[in-house]
């Protein structure tokens, strides 16, 4: 092979010793009495953050699908009341989000 086919092999081999580095799991054993409590409390401190923001914009996404809807009530067209419809759906789905995930986290097994 010509110098620049080998540099390319070695390149390729390269990349494949890289991959191959990178997807050996290699198990990591952590004392059974080391308290997590910080990590977990600055965790739990962020979802909730991030549940009240999600649950605040589903509340105005179903407001807002409310008023188009009784809009949409004083004229005839389907296609505004189908939208509005979303938007409802929607807005309940993002307010009851944060609280459907808990129920799926405590009924889950840890």
């Amino acid at each position: 092979p010509t110098k620049k086919e080998w540099r390319w092999h070695v390149a390729q081999f390269g990349v494949g010793c890289l991959l191959l580095f990178f997807a050996v799991n290699v198990p990591v054993f952590a004392a059974g009495n080391v308290d997590t409590s910080q990590i977990t409390n600055g965790f739990d401190a962020i979802y909730q953050v991030i549940a009240a923001i999600v649950s605040s914009i589903g509340s105005i996404f179903l407001l807002w699908g409310l008023f188009e809807w009784a809009q949409s009530l004083n004229v005839q067209d389907g296609g505004a009341q189908s939208i509005a419809f979303k938007r409802i759906g929607s807005g309940l789905i993002a307010t009851l989000a944060p609280q459907i995930i808990m129920v799926i986290r405590t009924g889950l097994p840890s």
